[in-house]
């Protein structure tokens, strides 16, 4: 057996061998041959003397002396000569014993003379001419033009009917700004300046910015309507007209400002953007994730609020669709709820555990009375709430990352109290602010009994619905479609 200790220096070497070694006596092998790569380096060197004009060659090998330096030592002498001729035969020479001498100390792939061989060989390539070098520096662009994105999603464009959503022969100049801004906001979205420039910068489109604004100012609300109606009829025609499920949601877009107005107004943010104005975007989709309809709001809307305008604008638009309404629990409110209900129409929607009556919630958190789902890790519970299905799940997993969240958000909590002035201004904020409460003397600490209170909550996740023969597990499955 035959090991090849490379990577290692020469005491753990032979300390990996005499356990190798050992292992082989037990077992009737082969002992092992240590062969460990000596860091040494050989090479040829060309000398010549400044008397005798003589230059000699000389195998040569550097080492580092006991105290670490590097020294050098003539390994060989090969021999002396004047004329090129005789020193390349020399060095040829010298190229051989070398091969050969570190052929002997570690064994190589080649033999050798093969060795020797390919050495000489490539010293006597012709040289290369130099690399002309370019200064990176001295390079500007000129112009840049991006092929196929208009054309794929152009084509795509023109299939859904958008090119025509303004009269053509009335807007042909806004139809023409209208596509190409859909094609820069598809590529990148950006504000108007920024899509402006992208696509004289990208496509080699020029467009004034002032055109634009031009051409915003016939985007008004019949065409919103004529675009919401088209959007829908592709989306619905994609699923011959069966739609079982319509999910619901809303989110906040704000803008670098606050300079607010009747639609750009200050409110909850979902970003985290509270200081700056925003609206809020309700939006409907199918399960596939295709878009039915859509409506902006005031940012200061409430979102539970937003549900029922939403709703009657799609059934105004398509009186004829009956399916189940999945939302989460920002819109679960008793009005939207009882809206649903007198429409014969169903439910299912996130449900507020923490505000239930405090009897339901002790039944909730009684995890034990759950029925655990076979092969997987979930347990159910279902409960009744005002007539409806509350349909509880708890998941351990999920109950150790909720854990984790909450005591990251305190270790943050704790770092912006210690390095905060007045901890007292923190007082009243949302988030992981709850988490502290204001002592005597104005002593800001963090509330134990808030933490042990919402570590109860762990993992659990409940939806409240009207549909009484879906198994509860096929409810959840529709509710995380959301």
């Amino acid at each position: 057996m035959l090991i090849i200790l490379k990577k290692y220096s020469s005491s753990a070497s032979k300390t990996i061998v005499k356990i190798v070694n050992a292992i082989a006596l037990e077992s009737n092998q082969q002992k092992v041959i240590f062969l460990s790569q000596s860091r040494n380096i050989m090479y040829i060197r060309k000398k010549t003397s400044p008397k005798t004009k003589k230059t000699s060659v000389q195998i040569v090998e550097s080492y580092r002396n006991k105290q670490g330096k590097p020294r050098q030592r003539i390994v060989q002498h090969i021999g002396m000569a004047i004329h090129p001729d005789d020193i390349k035969q020399l060095v040829k020479l010298a190229e051989h014993i070398k091969a050969r001498l570190r052929h002997d100390t570690q064994p190589a792939v080649w033999s050798p003379k093969e060795m020797a061989t390919m050495v000489i060989a490539s010293k006597a390539k012709a040289p290369q001419p130099p690399r002309q070098m370019v200064n990176t520096h001295a390079i500007h662009e000129e112009n840049r033009i991006i092929l196929g994105f208009h054309e794929i999603y152009g084509k795509l464009y023109r299939e859904l009917g958008f090119d025509r959503l303004l009269a053509p022969s009335r807007f042909k100049a806004a139809n023409r700004i209208l596509y190409n801004m859909v094609m820069a906001r598809l590529a990148r979205p950006e504000a108007t300046r920024a899509s402006v420039q992208r696509m004289a910068y990208d496509f080699g489109i020029s467009i004034p910015v002032h055109k634009v604004y031009r051409m915003m100012d016939t985007l008004n609300d019949k065409f919103i309507d004529r675009l919401q109606q088209r959007i829908a009829d592709q989306s619905l025609e994609l699923l011959a007209r069966e739609l079982d499920v319509i999910y619901c949601d809303c989110t906040t877009l704000y803008f670098e400002s606050v300079a607010d107005d009747d639609l750009r107004q200050f409110g909850y943010s979902k970003d985290g953007k509270s200081r700056e104005v925003q609206i809020l975007l309700a939006l409907m989709t199918t399960r596939e994730g295709l878009p039915v309809g859509y409506q902006v709001f005031p940012g200061a809307n409430w979102e539970g609020a937003s549900y029922l305008p939403m709703r009657q604008s799609l059934l105004s638009r398509h009186p004829d669709i009956t399916a189940v309404h999945v939302a989460d629990a920002g819109l679960m409110t008793d009005a939207n709820l009882t809206a649903i209900e007198n429409d014969n129409e169903h439910y299912i929607m996130g449900a507020r555990l923490r505000s239930l009556p405090t009897r339901l919630k002790e039944q909730i958190l009684n995890t034990h009375r759950y029925r655990s789902l076979h092969g997987t890790e979930y347990s159910i519970g279902v409960f009744r709430y005002k007539g409806r299905r509350l349909v509880v799940s708890y998941s351990p997993a999920q109950a150790r990352k909720d854990a984790a969240d909450r005591q990251r958000a305190v270790d943050k909590l704790l770092k912006k109290l210690a390095n905060s002035d007045n901890p007292r201004e923190m007082m009243g904020r949302g988030g992981r602010w709850r988490y502290i409460k204001l002592m005597r003397k104005s002593r800001v600490v963090l509330d134990e009994d808030k933490l042990r209170d919402d570590a109860r909550w762990d993992g659990l996740h409940g939806v409240i619905t009207n549909l009484r023969n879906i198994p509860a597990t096929e409810l959840l499955a529709r509710y995380r479609g959301l």
